[in-house]
């Protein structure tokens, strides 16, 4: 079974059909009226097994990958670094999430949630 999860800078979609592999990953942009870029990123994952914590991982790192491209890649340095980080960041995490909760499957969610509650939680960045 071809199973997708297509991640979107400001949407994300989960769509199934016939195929597998992270090879068949599709970048598709798309220029709206208001200037504003939308970028979607399909992530094949029918090759995986979501009912074990290893496929799950798997999918969530794949998504992780795509919510990164979507997003512009990670910033460089440079003037404005601290603030395109931030700005990266926000917009891998909501990526992410709305790939999460548009799948809907049990493994994933549990993963997806045992990963947020390792992460360090950031109190206060310093400003040059």
């Amino acid at each position: 079974m071809f199973r997708t999860v297509t991640v979107v800078v400001a949407a994300l979609v989960v769509t199934t059909g016939a195929g597998s592999g992270w090879s068949r990953t599709r970048v598709q942009t798309e220029n709206r009226p208001n200037g504003v870029v939308l970028t979607r990123v399909t992530v094949p994952y029918g090759d995986l097994d979501l009912t074990r914590a290893e496929g799950a991982d798997a999918l969530l790192k794949r998504v992780a990958q795509a919510a990164s491209r979507a997003c512009g890649g990670a910033p460089g340095s440079g003037v404005n670094a601290m603030a395109e980080a931030r700005n990266y960041r926000a917009c891998t995490a909501k990526a992410v999430a709305r790939a999460v909760a548009q799948l809907d499957d049990p493994m994933v969610r549990q993963r997806y949630a045992a990963r947020q509650a390792a992460e360090p939680v950031k109190v206060a960045e310093a400003h040059p």
